[in-house]
């Protein structure tokens, strides 16, 4: 196998679980660039020959049309790299790209690159749709993180249901074996990107100066934490802003409880399966989680979900530390345990289709 190249229409700090595939690419000595939007002037985390960076930097704050306008010029970038680049085979990272690229996808690289489809995307737009169709039709298998999506993704696609764990990041962690004492804080934990602000407001509101409680915010957006909190005079609200993506396991250290709060009622956050999760299932953390959502089924199933129904936080204090001090650990253990199995399931599974499309036709043949 001669260079594989790895496309993204997002940032780098968006892109943590696509360690699986460059962790595979290392490990076998196959050299890969990455195409990328280049949003955050993220330090790479990753061992790439080059990184080709698409600037977004004049539309960061621009109105959506505009901004849609400039990833739609992306496109040309890409056909460029993709001729000079002269790549054997491409990951195709997100439904985004999928949807921007479908066509240069079919007509450059068509069955050899892989999709990994990480979000429901207006698949039931029709121009959304017919883009996605040709995209998936024109890979040699697709990967999705969550099983939710099948139902909306064209029944013909080759799929793999990969778990969003990403073993790299947390593999200094061990599992929790104990709780935090009764006359000690638990600790909250909001990682990565602070979004669906109102919510985590909420939050804060119910909580701030409950002694039983520390609110942890650590990532991009923090900052609006820090504006909001400011004159409030919680004390106990600590923020962290960003940090590279090595630090995570430091953070998740600190965790009792993970948190999950992104919103419900609608096809984007009802059918996805969050990289928190993952996290939580790992370390047998208990997590927030709203009802009615793929994220809460399944970590009911391993004994985790701390469930809202709606944005009802009436009383969450109470319920919340009750909650948290009835845990079983060992049920959570032998639970999580299980749900592990079926996360190595997936990764080898993909290990087996990478194994197949990026071996050498020697090694193929031995």
């Amino acid at each position: 196998m001669g260079k594989v190249c790895i496309i993204s229409a997002v940032d780098l700090s968006r892109m943590t679980m696509v360690s699986v595939y460059t962790d595979y690419l290392e490990t076998h000595g196959i050299a890969y660039d990455i195409i990328y939007v280049d949003k955050y002037k993220d330090k790479s985390p990753f061992k790439a020959s080059s990184l080709i960076a698409y600037n977004v930097d004049r539309y960061a704050n621009s109105i959506l049309p505009v901004k849609f306008m400039h990833f739609w010029k992306m496109r040309d970038f890409l056909r460029s790299a993709l001729k000079s680049g002269n790549y054997d085979f491409a990951i195709v990272w997100g439904e985004l790209a999928a949807f921007l690229f479908s066509d240069i996808l079919k007509k450059m690289m068509y069955k050899k690159y892989c999709l990994n489809i990480r979000d429901y995307f207006y698949n039931e737009v029709l121009p959304v749709r017919a883009r996605l169709k040709e995209a998936v039709l024109g890979a040699s298998f697709c990967t999705v993180s969550s099983d939710a999506y099948l139902k909306y993704l064209p029944p013909e696609g080759n799929y793999i249901f990969l778990h969003s764990l990403n073993k790299k990041i947390i593999s200094s962690l061990k599992p929790r074996t104990s709780l935090r004492g009764k006359d000690e804080p638990i600790r909250i934990l909001y990682i990565g990107l602070i979004a669906r602000l109102p919510y985590a407001y909420k939050l804060i509101d119910e909580l701030g100066n409950d002694t039983r409680f520390e609110l942890i915010f650590a990532g991009i957006g923090s900052e609006n934490i820090d504006k909001y909190i400011e004159n409030k005079n919680y004390g106990n609200v600590i923020t962290y802003g960003s940090f590279p993506q090595s630090e995570t396991a430091a953070y998740l250290e600190k965790a009792d409880i993970l948190y999950n709060l992104y919103g419900y009622g609608n096809k984007h956050f009802d059918t996805a399966l969050s990289i928190k999760l993952y996290y939580a299932i790992y370390m047998h953390l208990p997590i927030m989680v709203f009802e009615g959502t793929q994220t809460k089924e399944t970590a009911q199933e391993c004994g985790l979900a701390f469930t809202l129904n709606g944005s009802d936080y009436s009383g969450i204090g109470d319920r919340l530390y009750n909650y948290y001090h009835s845990l079983n650990l060992t049920e959570i253990s032998e639970k999580c345990d299980n749900y592990m199995n079926k996360i190595n399931d997936s990764h080898l599974q993909l290990k087996r289709y990478l194994d197949n499309v990026l071996a050498d036709e020697g090694e193929k043949n031995k």
